[in-house]
């Protein structure tokens, strides 16, 4: 459990009392902790989500987060409407925490798809495009874009090149993706801006993106 002394940390109250209210308005009904099909809700340290499909999952928090793979922490984000040919694909946020590090789960509501994003998403207006990217210099991970096809299925379509200068993703202005290109000395960050070419190719003054290499 994420406790200490009978008690929740600091840390873990905020994020419990924040994930509540995201968890209340997904239920449409504050407090509600079972759902039909396609629900999520948290009964004590167990979050549990629910696809349309009937697969559910279960995540556990444990430990007190007090250093590098010290604890497990879960938290819900809410849920993102991914535009598709018929509707809209669902999506379900979920945060993993250890201690220092982690990873983002993005969770098909309908089919229960599991997509992990290395960091904390930053979505389009459209919602069609999520791009993550931060600046850990004991990592290769850079920059990855993702785009939405047309089932609302989130496909990797760009990612920057290994040699490339660390990424901090700041958002969206429109169709155009605001980052930051960090060398390790701080002051030397630059801005730059990412738009995709008739080409499909995405880049910027200083940075250009490459394809994904298959998996």
């Amino acid at each position: 459990m994420l406790q200490q002394h009978g008690k929740l940390d600091r840390a873990a109250q905020a994020d419990r009392a924040q994930e509540a209210k995201d968890l209340a308005a997904v239920q449409g009904l504050s407090g509600q902790d079972t759902l039909a099909k396609g629900g999520a809700w948290r009964r004590g340290d167990v979050l549990t989500v629910d696809t349309e499909e009937g697969i559910q999952l279960r995540f556990i928090d444990a430990g007190v987060c007090e250093g590098f793979y010290t604890c497990r922490r879960w938290t819900f984000h809410g849920a993102v409407q991914v535009p598709a040919q018929r509707g809209t694909a669902d999506y379900w946020l979920i945060q993993f925490e250890q201690g220092e590090g982690g990873y983002w789960l993005a969770i098909g509501r309908g089919s229960g798809a599991v997509v992990t994003l290395d960091a904390e998403p930053h979505i389009s207006a459209d919602r069609r495009h999520w791009a993550m990217g931060e600046c850990d210099f004991e990592s290769s991970f850079s920059l990855t874009i993702l785009e939405a096809d047309e089932f609302g299925r989130l496909i990797p379509v760009a990612a920057a090149p290994e040699d490339s200068p660390c990424c901090d993703v700041e958002g969206w202005d429109g169709a155009a993706l605001k980052v930051k290109l960090c060398d390790l000395d701080p002051a030397k960050a630059y801005p730059d801006r990412l738009s995709r070419g008739a080409n499909g190719v995405w880049a910027g003054k200083r940075i250009r993106l490459q394809k994904p290499k298959p998996q």
